[in-house]
């Protein structure tokens, strides 16, 4: 059920998913260069679609090709330490940007949101890496991205909001706040609705937000590559 629930998500076109794959990228909560204690495995994740290699973007007719193709980000990755990827050995996606995480009823809907913090963390420590060297190459800052994460208890659904702190916020644990923005059972139709709405809103902001301003920034590196 829970996949045709994400539907929206599933076939857009700007986006890989991948189910029950481990995290292996080093990108830990402290910082860009902190081994995770563990290696988690996503219920399920949405990273953006990468391309293998120039000449099968131009077949498709995006304008922003290369700056989403394997070896650019590789080259990106080896000279300027940015991770694309949550796990090295699958470059078909980079930069995830929505996670879910589903649980049974037996087991209670904050174990999903624990696990959906620390996998919304990675998320944003990869951004932020690319973030920051965007500015020191180019003076210039992107409002800073958000991540998303969708967590579940049996027919219990969740939504919740990833993002970067105000740094000089010093009481704020790694500046790092999981907001949750809607939750509901989707045994009710309204809510069920709701759930579907927001899956197709969220799909619709990767393609107009996250993806657009990732591809910007990517560009604006091409002189450092």
């Amino acid at each position: 059920m829970i996949r045709e629930l994400v539907s929206d998500l599933r076939t857009n076109s700007a986006l890989q998913y991948t189910e029950d794959v481990t995290w292996t990228q080093p990108v830990g909560l402290l910082s860009a260069e902190a081994e995770s204690l563990a290696a988690p495995k996503r219920d399920m994740g949405f990273e953006l679609r990468t391309q293998q290699s120039f000449q099968q973007y131009l077949r498709e007719r995006h304008s922003e090709a290369t700056v989403l193709s394997r070896s650019y980000l590789n080259a990106l990755s080896l000279r300027h330490a940015i991770p694309p990827w949550p796990s090295p050995g699958i470059q078909e996606l980079a930069f995830p940007c929505i996670i879910l995480e589903a649980k049974c009823d037996s087991q209670p809907l904050l174990y999903a949101e624990n696990q959906a913090a620390g996998g919304t963390a990675t998320c944003l420590k990869m951004i932020e890496r690319l973030e920051e060297v965007y500015f020191n190459t180019n003076g210039q800052r992107f409002s800073p991205l958000s991540v998303l994460a969708i967590c579940s208890e049996g027919p219990t659904f969740a939504i919740l909001i990833a993002f970067q702190g105000d740094i000089s916020d010093a009481s704020i644990a790694q500046n790092i706040h999981l907001v949750t923005i809607w939750k509901g059972d989707v045994t009710d139709h309204w809510n069920l609705f709701l759930l579907l709405l927001l899956s197709k809103r969220a799909s619709s902001w990767v393609e107009e937000r996250f993806r657009s301003s990732v591809v910007a920034m990517l560009e604006g590196l091409r002189k450092v590559v």
